[in-house]
């Protein structure tokens, strides 16, 4: 996954990098690598369907794992959530 993750952040299309990156954030979520997951979808900058798209794949995941959302998580969920309108 890490090398996907490499290899997204090249891509210089816009939409092309969103999609990757969202594939990639998702691929973590559902690997149980939530903490990774949601780093990913940090990263994701132009395009807000993706960033929304790869949130409800990590939530799904969370949810699967039964894992609750700590104050780390609640933290970089705001930040991600707070820039979807941009």
């Amino acid at each position: 996954f890490d090398r996907a993750s490499e290899v997204a952040e090249t891509i210089q299309d816009a939409f092309n990098k969103g999609n990757a990156l969202k594939d990639t954030a998702v691929a973590y979520a559902e690997a149980g690598q939530l903490d990774r997951a949601l780093e990913v979808a940090e990263t994701i900058q132009d395009d807000a369907s993706d960033k929304a798209y790869a949130l409800g794949g990590i939530a799904t995941a969370y949810a699967r794992a039964g894992k609750r959302v700590g104050e780390k998580e609640r933290q970089i969920l705001h930040k991600i959530i707070s820039g979807l309108d941009k």
